[in-house]
């Protein structure tokens, strides 16, 4: 209470303009079916479907995501264990280590729309991974089956069930445009009202997260995750009154 009415603080951050990514992703399906009546009491319907579903990517290559597979021990960063913030003049490489911007370079249409010194700074973060950084999904292969059976003129039992395919929403990627560079993040320790910068800054401490990976510091990413699937079944038997 006392600091506070003395307009001190131990540590604040804050985050930059809220990043704007457009994402875009695709599903090819196809499917087969047929039904077949074994007896006059019973009926089968049968098939399957296969789904090849492609991972978002960002119209603008503006999505960062952090891969274990490119962080290099050598070029981490130095921690000042007092204020948990990075000390020194760290380089591009090293504030980003671990770090990829999916795809090879910029796409054109990013021109105009992602700030121009993130453009003309950070293309060495790519490293020629897919512009959709996750893997291809393609082998989801669902099969379904439809069953029923009359045993009178009054009652009938239907039973079917499956597997079912659901890929990753939009909002499991969302937070790969709002990682820095492109949603800068700062924070500032042991400050005052009259000294708002603080003894310590780090213009790029990053607290956002995403649920394909990490929950916890920056976003982070397998390429390697499996679409959501369930099996399901059901069974409803039938009887007429009249």
């Amino acid at each position: 209470m006392g600091n506070a009415a003395l307009g001190l603080f131990d540590s604040y951050s804050e985050i930059g303009h809220r990043a704007y990514t457009i994402f875009r992703g695709s599903m090819y399906e196809g499917f087969a079916q047929d039904s077949w009546s074994a007896t006059p009491k019973l009926h089968i319907d049968y098939g399957v479907r296969y789904t090849v579903i492609v991972p978002y990517h960002a119209d603008w290559g503006n999505m960062i995501v952090f891969d274990p597979a490119v962080y290099n021990p050598t070029n981490a960063v130095t921690v000042d264990p007092k204020t948990g913030l990075i000390a020194g003049s760290p380089t591009i490489t090293q504030l980003y280590n671990g770090m990829v911007i999916p795809g090879s370079s910029f796409p054109s249409s990013a021109t105009g729309r992602v700030p121009a010194e993130i453009l003309s700074s950070f293309g060495g973060l790519h490293a020629g991974l897919p512009d959709h950084y996750a893997d291809v999904q393609g082998n989801d292969i669902q099969p379904r089956l439809g069953v029923a059976y009359r045993f009178n003129e009054k009652t009938v039992l239907r039973a079917g069930g499956g597997r079912f395919i659901t890929r990753l929403g939009d909002s499991d990627s969302i937070f790969l445009g709002g990682n820095p560079p492109y949603q800068p993040n700062a924070s500032v320790t042991f400050g005052s009202v009259g000294n708002p910068g603080g003894t310590g800054t780090n213009a790029t401490s990053a607290t956002s997260s995403t649920s394909q990976g990490s929950t916890t510091g920056t976003s982070a990413c397998s390429s390697r995750f499996a679409s959501a699937s369930r099996s399901g079944c059901s069974f409803a038997p039938r009887r007429s009154t009249f």
